[in-house]
């Protein structure tokens, strides 16, 4: 069930964004040797990408999920200590907020920033954690998610990001 209401909220999220991009003509910009509709895939797959890092996240957690989101030489850094490899990033998700609770990972789609650079791209986006079982609900914590993803057998994946945190704002 939760993992319905949660697939059903990012997919509404990613839905909206790619409408707003298509309208405004915003949120990426294309490499010299890619062509539009190769950079509009691009976008939209990296939207998906940031879909799936909030599905797998929330609820408590999904970790094989997660970490299949990640290229193998990836790095993350959060709180100046940088992480080398999946496992590494696996070992300190398995610690973290989303899974060490029952929460449900939000990101607000106009915040969310996607630069396509040919087999990369720069990716920037917001985490919001909801206690959904409180009463009245509330934002238990937020952050932010910057880094680089790039194409790795046609897939993109989570390459060089950092995590940050940032005051809730519009």
């Amino acid at each position: 069930m939760m993992r319905r209401i949660v697939s059903t909220l990012l997919t509404t999220s990613v839905a909206a964004a790619l409408v707003v991009l298509v309208i405004t003509g915003t949120g990426a910009t294309a490499s010299a040797h890619r062509g539009g509709d190769e950079v509009g895939a691009d976008v939209a797959a990296l939207h998906d990408l940031q879909a799936g890092f909030h599905a797998a996240i929330s609820g408590g957690g999904h970790i094989d999920d997660l970490m299949a989101l990640w290229a193998d030489d990836s790095t993350f850094t959060v709180g100046g200590t940088t992480l080398h490899g999946k496992d590494e990033i696996r070992a300190f998700f398995l610690t973290s907020g989303g899974f060490t609770h029952n929460w449900v990972s939000l990101s607000p789609s106009f915040k969310t920033r996607i630069e396509v650079h040919g087999d990369w791209a720069h990716l920037y986006f917001e985490c919001h954690f909801v206690d959904w079982q409180a009463n009245p609900q509330v934002v238990v914590t937020h952050g932010t998610f910057d880094g680089t993803a790039k194409e790795v057998h046609g897939h993109w994946l989570f390459w060089q990001v950092t995590a940050g945190t940032n005051p809730l704002t519009p």
